[in-house]
């Protein structure tokens, strides 16, 4: 007896002993993953700045099979219920498990499902999506995920350049507050940015992948954005890039999309500055950027994707494509004018209601009172789209 308990305290102190070496390592010991999955999960342990418990794994308390968090919490991708940037910053926090996930919680005001979804130009809606024109030797610079730290960086490398860029913008992801907050800094920097000449599109509200969402949540990522542009600017935008670049017509994106009268909008060179955010790294992208755009503009042209959240893409990258663009000849315009859509096509405004100070318009989705005290809407409605678009130009 004396022998089998002593035998059994020294299997338990030898497994107990790998068990606690193989936590600390910071990998998760399993014979299937890949050395390529292994370095994937080690970068993650190395760049996230989150601590880790490298103990046993807490159960799963929110998710897919496990059920949702109270009221008021947010389900981290990892599963845990909570509060705060861990557990709700989108797109990670899991929208349908967790109640007050970023990407669930509405800007104020009326919904815009209401606003007629006409029409209009010649640029496709919908469908496979647009990837490139035929109009050679121009190029439209694209980026994503603003607005962010950086974006007022890459607006004034723009401005130096007098260039015009399409930003797909984020309404509220990484944390970063909703866009139309007036606490935030992001109302200020869109009104720059529109002002500037450039064209803003939406990018869905928090980022979240379209093609796997529910209908009901897919609408939310779409019209949230929308009532976000309306409080700030009292338009939203037609020209939309899906998170990740997925949307498939198997799972109603596409159709959905059109059927807001939305042009969808993917890009056909890729910078991939996002794994190159370092002041070592960002020539990656440049000799990528580089190498994928034809040496002559004669017969070609582009719409690359970048980042406006990443330092190095401010620092670096924009002035490095702007001097390249002009050495190999080509006319840097917005997506709009790639496409040969007015700029009035690109947003969808108030038209020919009548409306007063504090008068709520449910019909149309949009309001006419003023948000956040702020002196440019004021209640006016326009005949036409040139008026108002001309009455921007001039309050802003």
């Amino acid at each position: 007896m004396y022998i089998f308990a002593c035998l059994q305290a020294l299997l338990f102190f030898f497994s107990s002993s790998i068990l606690v070496h193989a936590h600390d390592s910071g990998f998760d010991i399993s014979p299937s993953l890949s050395g390529a999955e292994i370095n994937i999960r080690f970068g993650e342990e190395a760049q996230d700045g989150h601590e880790r418990n490298h103990g046993l794994e807490k159960r799963q308390a929110c998710g897919s099979g496990v059920g949702s968090c109270p009221t008021g919490q947010c389900c981290s991708s990892g599963g845990q219920c909570g509060t705060g940037p861990t557990f709700c910053n989108g797109p990670a926090c899991q929208l349908a498990y967790g109640p007050a996930c970023d990407g669930n919680i509405s800007p104020p005001g009326s919904n815009t499902l209401n606003v007629a979804r006409t029409k209009v130009g010649n640029v496709a809606y919908g469908g496979a999506g647009l990837y490139h024109c035929s109009t050679a030797g121009t190029i439209a610079l694209t980026f994503d995920d603003g607005p962010y730290t950086y974006t007022q960086s890459v607006l004034d490398t723009l401005a130096k350049y007098n260039v015009q860029a399409t930003f797909f913008i984020n309404g509220n992801s990484l944390g970063k507050g909703r866009i139309d907050d007036p606490l935030t800094p992001w109302p200020q920097v869109l009104r720059n940015m529109y002002n500037a000449g450039h064209q803003l599109a939406s990018h869905t509200w928090t980022h979240q992948d379209l093609t796997i969402l529910p209908m009901n949540l897919m609408q939310n990522q779409v019209i949230y954005n929308e009532m976000a542009f309306r409080n700030i600017f009292g338009f939203f935008p037609t020209y939309i890039r899906p998170p990740f670049g997925y949307c498939s017509g198997s799972s109603g994106c596409a159709d959905y999309l059109n059927n807001l009268g939305y042009h969808i909008v993917y890009w056909d060179v890729d910078t991939k500055d996002y794994l190159n955010d370092d002041p070592d790294l960002i020539l990656n992208s440049e000799n990528y950027f580089a190498g994928n755009v034809s040496s002559s503009a004669n017969g070609h042209s582009y719409i690359p994707l970048a980042h406006d959240i990443h330092q190095n893409t401010a620092l670096t990258l924009v002035a490095y494509m702007l001097d390249m663009l002009k050495a190999r000849g080509y006319k840097p315009v917005t997506v709009g004018e790639y496409m040969g859509d007015p700029r009035a096509n690109c947003y969808k405004y108030k038209l020919k209601q009548e409306c007063k100070l504090g008068h709520s318009l449910e019909s149309s989705g949009f309001e006419c009172y003023s948000y956040n005290n702020d002196s440019t809407r004021n209640g006016e409605c326009y005949d036409s789209v040139i008026d108002y678009v001309e009455h921007l130009e001039i309050r802003w």
